[in-house]
Parts: C-alpha cells; sequence; structure tokens
C-alpha cells in the first residue's frame, strides 16, 4: 500500500482557507473556535491564531513526514498537482490519469494574494517558522524539489 498526499504553499493554503470559510454559509454557531476566528475576525488575526496559536498544525505532523510511514508515503505539490500525479501514478505502474480540476486557484492561476502578504506584515516570519520543514526544504520555498530530495533518503 501507499500513502500519497498534497502539500500547498502553507500562506497559499491559510489564505484558501481563510477565504473559503468567509464565504462558506455556515450554520449560526456551529463552527470551531478557528473558523469562527476567520468568519468574524482579520486576516492577521486569522494568520495569528493558525501559527502562534498552533491552530493549524505544521506540515511534517500531517503524514509523519521523516517517521516510518516516510518510506511509503509520497507527496505531490498542489501547484503541480496534475503533472505530479501523472509521475506518482506512472512510477506505482498505474494507468495514466484525466487532469484533475482546480476548485480551488493559486496565485499563479489568478488568485492575487501579495494584498494578504501586507496585511500580515511580521507574521510572515512566524508562518515560516510554523511551517519550516516546508520553508526550509528548497531556496524559494517550493516543494517540488524538496520532496524529491527527501523522498530520495
Amino acid at each position: 500500500w501507499r500513502i500519497f498526499g498534497v502539500l500547498r504553499d502553507p500562506f497559499e493554503m491559510l489564505v484558501s482557507l481563510y477565504e473559503y470559510w468567509r464565504t462558506y454559509p455556515f450554520e449560526p454557531g456551529s463552527c470551531e473556535p478557528f473558523i469562527e476566528c476567520a468568519i468574524r475576525h482579520t486576516f492577521r488575526d486569522f494568520v495569528a491564531a493558525a501559527v502562534i496559536g498552533r491552530s493549524v498544525a505544521p506540515y511534517d505532523a500531517f503524514f509523519d513526514c521523516g517517521g516510518p510511514l516516510w518510506e511509503r508515503t509520497t507527496l505531490l505539490e498542489f501547484s503541480a498537482l496534475n503533472e505530479d500525479l501523472a509521475a506518482f501514478c506512472s512510477q506505482a505502474g498505474l494507468p495514466a490519469t484525466a487532469r484533475l480540476p482546480f476548485a480551488n486557484r493559486t496565485p499563479e492561476m489568478g488568485r492575487d494574494i501579495r494584498r494578504y502578504a501586507a496585511e500580515i506584515g511580521g507574521l510572515m516570519d512566524d508562518v515560516k517558522l510554523h511551517f519550516s520543514w516546508y520553508y526550509r526544504r528548497t531556496p524559494h520555498g517550493g516543494t517540488r524539489e524538496a520532496l524529491s530530495a527527501a523522498q530520495a533518503h
């Protein structure tokens, strides 16, 4: 058996969660406090809750990265999901897959997140610290090279 997951740039993931939760029609009073933070507060407050308040687990906790499941784990990059999925299927001897539609767009696909980065200012350092496993893997903060190198070990 194999485990595979999809990683997204953590800052993009936080922007996406914030935007989604602010627009989703939740039933009043049905949300956990972190979702309520997105609905009722600023993006800066939301990011502080996520990384300083530890409401979002760092990526290395999700897939037991570097732990006992690592040998069976393949992590794909969200911004290159179709390409990475095709490569995964090829390596696993599985038939080629159809291209997956994106319901959630990355900045390269149309979302401008610069205003969110400006809003949080110095909290970006906290985002990078909290998600240091992701950000320290490549000089650009991306996962493609990082995951290839990490999975080779």
